[in-house]
């Protein structure tokens, strides 16, 4: 199994965010919680499945939002929290806008500060702000693209790193932790394959999103990857993971000898076909 970054899985957030406020929302009359705030969740969760992830397409879902609004009359009620959370929460988790989602947050905070939940919104901002950096931080990449490069150290030797150092080699930079279950997993055949292809024009630059130093050098040590490896021991605040919005993993870039972008997410199963024929063999 991928392992995602929970801050953008909406169940999860919105799990976190309403702890503590299950109470309120299942005293709600039956009515309510059948054509109320509840059952718009799983309409909007149905839409995104669905392929629905713009504000175009989710436009009725947003609306029946203020619908549920003007419901409570104008009352700073629990519930007109929630709706309002809900919603703008819906802007950071599906249209990764975390800005308008933390005016919908802020309103919350600023307007209803006697309801619980909005003594309980102080890590959802912290939240948001970090996910608004994150954006800001983000390079776009795509197939068939150039690869917008970096200029870091090699934690294990503490030489240059970047993939312009390896002008004229195919290139993985492997994103990967010893946390993650799957990438304990593949890692056997990323070392396979550098061992294999390694002579052959094949480089791989690791790029570990452990916080412990030493934990990750042992495993390095203990599994045979003696390939350069990125670390700054800021889990998924990765100075690298942010940089190319990776958000998931394991997660992976294979370049090409010219530094344009081959794939992305090879999957173990499918990594030495596509090393093969990005090496023209």
């Amino acid at each position: 199994m991928r392992l995602f970054r929970s801050s953008h899985i909406i169940t999860l957030v919105l799990a976190a965010a309403l702890a503590g406020t299950g109470p309120m929302i299942r005293a709600q009359d039956t009515a309510t919680s059948a054509t109320g705030l509840t059952a718009l969740v799983a309409t909007i969760r149905a839409d995104v499945a669905a392929g629905k992830r713009t504000p175009a397409a989710l436009a009725d879902d947003l609306a029946q939002f203020d619908r549920l609004l003007a419901a409570e009359g104008g009352k700073r009620t629990e519930q007109a929290a929630h709706i309002i959370m809900m919603k703008g929460m819906i802007y950071a988790e599906i249209f990764d806008d975390p800005e308008t989602a933390k005016t919908f947050i802020l309103q919350v905070q600023q307007n209803y500060p006697d309801t619980s939940i909005a003594s309980k919104l102080g890590p959802l901002l912290a939240m948001l702000d970090e996910q608004a950096m994150s954006k800001r931080s983000r390079v776009t990449i795509k197939d068939g693209g150039p690869f917008p490069d970096f200029a870091e150290t090699n934690i294990l030797t503490g030489a240059p790193l970047s993939v312009g150092g390896y002008k004229g080699r195919v290139v993985l930079v492997d994103f990967w932790a010893t946390w993650c279950p799957l990438c304990r997993t593949d890692m056997p055949t990323v070392v396979a394959t550098y061992d294999k292809y390694h002579a052959q024009g094949l480089e791989v630059i690791g790029v570990c999103m452990d916080v412990d130093k030493d934990t990750m050098l042992a495993y390095t040590q203990t599994n045979h990857i003696v390939w350069p490896q990125y670390f700054d021991g800021l889990r998924w605040q990765n100075k690298l993971a942010v940089k190319y919005a990776i958000e998931e993993l394991p997660a992976n870039i294979l370049i090409s000898t010219n530094g344009t972008i081959l794939a992305r997410n090879v999957t173990a199963e499918n990594l030495d076909q596509a090393v093969t024929k990005a090496l023209g063999k």
